[in-house]
């Protein structure tokens, strides 16, 4: 699996794993399992932004977007943490 390092002003140098059908290692089904007292509108957005990376990831292309989900769902997490 290809890694490349992706710089983002948030969070400087990320890493994305091309090909990976995960997000952040965590397949779609164990992220829902975790999302337990969630607003379902942060759990659908979520989500959405979760399987938009995998498909990024997947298909090597739009690797801005990726940061730009991923920083979106940092926002979301925020409110329950």
């Amino acid at each position: 699996m290809k890694t490349i390092s992706v710089y983002t002003q948030t969070f400087g140098n990320v890493s994305v794993n091309l090909g990976d059908p995960t997000y952040n290692g965590f397949t779609l089904e164990q992220i829902e399992s975790r999302m337990q007292g969630w607003h379902e509108v942060d759990r659908k957005q979520y989500i959405a932004n979760c399987k938009e990376v995998i498909s990024c990831q997947m298909s090597g292309f739009n690797l801005g977007t990726i940061e730009s989900l991923k920083n979106s769902n940092f926002f979301i997490v925020q409110r329950y943490i």
